[in-house]
């Protein structure tokens, strides 16, 4: 407890509160290369401009005509781990972004009740890896999906979800 402590106190005597700056956070622009490639046919830019979407971004869209979707990003340096690999959390907060995303056909908000995953492979810095899930049932409320991320013809992740829906989308019962 003393570190802790010990820690705490110089920050207050530096100046530093241990308070998030929002307007220093709604101001985060991710890193792009300006030789940076761009995302396959259909792929468009999603314009998170706050919240956890911005910190973890770029992070690219495609609509399908069928109703599915898809989500994709480059990897890039502030998605690597210490192996020079793109970061377990990142897949994994990727992971419910994609599986999860099905969910919004029916419900306006969600909430990420379980999230289970397989590593299967590592991403290297530059490639697109790219995402997608679907829905196997929905109960009371209780959505669960199930999902894939994969890099070119290699599968990184594996994994299903359950979401809890908040508020359903009007019109649907």
């Amino acid at each position: 407890m003393t570190d802790s402590l010990e820690v705490i106190e110089s920050r207050q005597r530096d100046g530093g509160t241990g308070v998030l700056d929002v307007q220093a956070a709604d101001r985060y622009e991710p890193e792009t290369a300006p030789d940076q490639p761009c995302p396959p046919e259909g792929f468009e830019l999603l314009t998170w401009t706050s919240g956890f979407g911005a910190q973890m971004g770029p992070v690219y869209g495609r609509e399908f005509p069928n109703g599915t979707a898809r989500r994709g990003f480059f990897v890039q340096k502030h998605h690597l781990n210490g192996n020079g690999t793109c970061h377990g959390g990142m897949l994994s907060a990727f992971a419910d972004v994609c599986f999860g995303m099905a969910v919004g056909h029916t419900y306006d908000k969600w909430v990420t009740v379980r999230l289970m995953t397989d590593f299967l492979s590592s991403a290297q810095l530059g490639e697109w890896v790219e995402g997608g899930g679907d829905i196997t049932s929905d109960i009371d409320g209780f959505v669960t999906t199930k999902g894939q991320l994969w890099c070119a013809e290699r599968v990184l992740m594996t994994g299903t979800a359950v979401y809890k829906g908040l508020e359903r989308k009007s019109g649907l019962k």
